[in-house]
């Protein structure tokens, strides 16, 4: 229905001041809950996060830290702020209790095992369409300014599924869990962030198997050489109609 509030929000009275006057008024504020992920019984990581997609982002979690491979999700459920999941673990990590308002701000810095092996080409005016409308699809950072995103688009540009969270890690590992619930492989598409494409960023998308990850905004030089070590196409600074291509050009129709 047009004009209905996003999920995750609630209004709150405040006081608003600027120079010409201060007043009361209602603001959109978005939720934040405490989200536990417990995989085999055990507990593995406590997340500042939006009550939403919980079952995505306990499963993108764990695939993308590199507890269970992509096939070794057997179950996942949510009972309130609980993510309980099932699966066959990849070997003995160390357990992660993070709160960061970024997600994982204790991401494993392990790196993969194996590269990037897809061989999809896609068409530039695809990239920056696909930026275009994760800003456009962000519903609950437009009003609230509160919120990364992230997105999982076909290699026409199609939005396939797009999520939101107080982080831009979480945000990636509700699209990486989707991907995996939905046995949608991740290397025939586009993975599109709002955020700085950092070294742990870019060891996500590898364990998670993305080919492509785009991002409106910088990335750093460990996280560029990180990328081309492992095959991935790598992309900053889509904004207008211009960007750069820091790994695996030859996923670019330039």
């Amino acid at each position: 229905m047009a004009g209905r509030e996003p999920e995750a929000t609630d209004r709150l009275r405040i006081l608003r001041y600027s120079p010409e006057k201060a007043g009361s008024k209602d603001d959109l504020l978005v939720e934040e809950i405490t989200v536990t992920i417990t995989l085999n019984g055990r507990e593995m990581a406590r997340l500042q996060a939006l009550p939403t997609h919980l079952a995505e982002l306990g499963v993108g979690f764990l695939v993308s830290e590199g507890y269970l491979a992509r096939n070794g999700v057997r179950s996942v459920r949510v009972e309130g702020a609980n993510i309980y999941v099932e699966g066959d673990l990849l070997g003995e990590r160390r357990i992660l209790a993070v709160g960061s308002a970024c997600g994982a701000s204790e991401t494993s810095l392990d790196e993969p095992q194996t590269s990037v092996r897809g061989v999809l080409v896609v068409e530039p005016a695809t990239v920056l369409s696909v930026m275009k409308k994760l800003f456009e699809g962000s519903r609950i950072h437009n009003i609230t300014g509160a919120t990364h995103a992230a997105l999982f688009a076909d290699v026409n540009g199609n939005i396939l599924f797009l999520a939101e969270d107080l982080g831009r890690h979480n945000a990636v590992d509700k699209v990486v869990g989707w991907s995996v619930l939905n046995n949608i492989d991740p290397c025939k598409g586009i993975l599109a962030v709002s955020g700085r494409l950092t070294l742990e960023m870019v060891l996500k998308a590898v364990r998670a198997g993305f080919c492509i990850v785009v991002s409106k905004s910088a990335t750093t030089l460990q996280a560029a050489l990180l990328a081309r070590k492992y095959g991935l196409t790598l992309i900053g600074f889509a904004r207008g109609n211009s960007f750069n291509i820091y790994s695996g050009e030859e996923r670019i129709a330039v």
